[in-house]
């Protein structure tokens, strides 16, 4: 007789085939990786430990660290430990913590004209931000892409992306 432990698996196995449609080996299974549409595979894992840059779920599915304290619940079925205890939490590299503590951005959402935050806190104080290398900086703090800037449409609020048409359009004029 398997033992409980196996007969489960072997149940969720052949749920996951039929329900996905395709053949699913258990090596996928709580691998931290969820390779089904709803994650069924990363569910009952609460043996499992995840991978470096992932964090675990209560219910033991495994997400990017980068989806804890985003403002977005990303644990499934009611599991909302992704979202719990955010003012602790310590934004990972590349992300950039909102001022009530309890939310983390990506860095090249802040002072880009539309507030990320909860609480707008990544559109003040943006004459002080330094733009990431690969974004524009308008004059009055603002990060917008590159290709954003002489496209003939203001994007930032100072006008400051447009301010080359009318060298260019007073170059063309002498032709």
């Amino acid at each position: 007789m398997l033992n409980f432990a196996v007969q489960l698996n072997l149940f969720y196995l052949f749920h996951l085939m039929n329900y996905a449609g395709e053949c699913f080996n258990d090596a996928k299974i709580c691998n931290g990786f969820p390779d089904l549409w709803y994650g069924e595979d990363e569910e009952n894992c609460v043996d499992w430990n995840c991978t470096q840059g992932r964090w675990k779920c209560g219910t033991g599915m495994c997400i990017s660290t980068d989806h804890v304290c985003d403002g977005d619940y990303d644990c499934k079925h009611f599991d909302d430990t992704d979202e719990a205890n955010c003012e602790s939490w310590t934004c990972p590299i590349g992300r950039w913590k909102c001022s009530d503590g309890v939310q983390c951005i990506p860095d090249y959402f802040v002072c880009n004209y539309h507030p990320d935050c909860q609480d707008s806190s990544d559109e003040e104080n943006c004459e002080n931000w330094i733009c990431e290398a690969s974004l524009w900086q308008c004059s009055d703090g603002g990060c917008i892409s590159n290709y954003l800037v002489c496209n003939k449409e203001l994007d930032c609020w100072d006008n400051s992306d447009e301010l080359c048409m009318s060298v260019i359009d007073r170059h063309l004029s002498n032709y």
